[in-house]
């Protein structure tokens, strides 16, 4: 990836991420049982999975798809726990990972994950939740931004509208829940 240029999918996360953190921290999920760090680590899910789908959908061979997920793991300021072989050998390999991507990560037309309810259910209990809606709106940046610069590099690879379509059934679902 061309690290010469100013990401502004970088910035789209800092404020994804300090959207989350707060409204994280000031619903005070450990009431309800589940704590902070189950939290944050379902957010890190999220970007594993939501990141590595993106990029496995373009048409490069597996060993470059697997070097471009690290790449981009590595432009965002985080820490994360596995690197992209690690997230999808235990992806492809642990059955209860699987089940906890399905559950809590994974959108689909049918299905809004959890992570998404968390979010919503934090901006309730905050009473924040435009905050909700601006959170939405940098992911779906962030992933737009990611893609678009993956494409101006990769030209004929699949990029393109990988991220818009993933981003679809998450707009619906949360667009069911306000509704």
């Amino acid at each position: 990836m061309n690290h010469s240029k100013t990401a502004s999918y970088e910035s789209n996360f800092l404020n994804m991420k300090r959207l989350f953190d707060r409204l994280a921290a000031d619903s005070h999920p450990e009431a309800e049982g589940f704590p902070q760090e189950s939290v944050q680590q379902l957010f890190e899910y999220m970007l594993l999975n939501n990141i590595s789908d993106l990029v496995l959908a373009c048409t490069l061979p597996a060993e470059q798809k697997v070097r471009l997920i690290d790449g981009v793991l590595q432009r965002l300021p985080m820490s994360f726990s596995m690197d992209a072989d690690t997230f999808l050998d235990t992806k492809a390999n642990d059955r209860s990972f699987q089940s906890l991507l399905r559950d809590a990560i994974i959108t689909t037309d049918e299905s809004l994950g959890r992570i998404w309810f968390f979010i919503l259910l934090f901006g309730e209990k905050t009473h924040r939740q435009e905050d909700c809606l601006t959170l939405m709106e940098e992911y779906l940046n962030m992933m737009c931004g990611i893609e678009a610069e993956l494409a101006s590099e990769y030209p004929r690879s699949g990029f393109g509208r990988i991220a818009r379509d993933q981003a679809v059934p998450i707009i619906r679902g949360m667009g069911k829940q306000y509704a």
